[in-house]
């Protein structure tokens, strides 16, 4: 990720960002096309775990967007303070909302909130059980668009509603707290498809001449060899004990 000069150097390393966002892009609707899909059936669960398992997919990558767009507060590394980490966040982001030309109004920017709740989703139920809340209505994919409430001011026991999924209007919920799934979906194939295809043809541009430095290498073993067959054994035998076995069947 270096070139002769600095703006080669950080027209290559920006670069890499870059697609890393599109990636996560492509990753984040996909799986909300994937849980909407099967949300959409007649058939699935209200209760469903492969929907809210991607559509937990989903938020992840939108959040690993949000951060590189819209950092927090920096960690430690050995070779920089924390205010020169927080500084080279705060540049490296301005750098790459400027090439992708987006601003605070970009809906992926609006993840966070909800996405923070269903992380926390302990503490969350935590404030249900301290305010006294006698029931709960949760992990629910709501096919018409109705969810058990108490109405407001009503006195006597009360019923909280946390998690929710209307897939037929496109939002997420959790409590009070929405996400327009539909905007965000469109806001990532607009990022995918035209933003980062057009900032690194940018980029290209500026590294396209003098050479670019590579460092040594040679191929290393992620796990030892001898050890990856007794792994693989192992865990396919735990899990058909367990009456879960995989339908795996290595090849001869």
């Amino acid at each position: 990720m270096s070139g002769e000069t600095e703006e080669i150097t950080q027209a290559l390393q920006l670069g890499v960002y870059v697609e890393e966002l599109g990636r996560q892009a492509e990753i984040a609707s996909r799986f909300l096309t994937r849980a909407w899909l099967r949300a959409m059936r007649t058939e699935t669960d209200t209760h469903d775990t492969m929907v809210w398992g991607d559509l937990q997919a989903s938020l992840f990558a939108c959040i690993v967007i949000q951060r590189m767009l819209q950092p927090g507060a920096a960690f430690r590394h050995p070779e920089a303070t924390r205010a020169q980490r927080q500084q080279r966040l705060k540049e490296r982001s301005q750098q790459l909302n400027d090439i992708l030309q987006l601003d605070d109004d970009f809906p992926v920017l609006k993840v966070r909130e909800i996405r923070n709740a269903f992380e926390h989703f302990d503490e969350g139920l935590d404030a249900l059980v301290l305010a006294g809340r006698s029931s709960l209505v949760d992990w629910h994919i709501s096919k018409d668009g109705l969810s058990m409430r108490t109405p407001p001011g009503q006195e006597g026991p009360v019923l909280q509603a946390l998690r929710a999924f209307h897939p037929a209007a496109g939002t997420l919920h959790f409590g009070d707290l929405l996400l327009d799934l539909f905007s965000m979906d469109c806001a990532l194939l607009q990022l995918r498809d035209e933003r980062v295809p057009r900032a690194l043809k940018e980029l290209e541009a500026k590294s396209a001449t003098g050479p670019k430095f590579f460092g040594a290498s040679q191929l290393i073993h992620l796990v030892p060899p001898e050890q990856v067959e007794p792994r693989l054994d192992q865990w396919l035998k735990v899990r058909e004990e367990i009456g879960h076995a995989v339908p795996y069947h290595p090849a001869k």
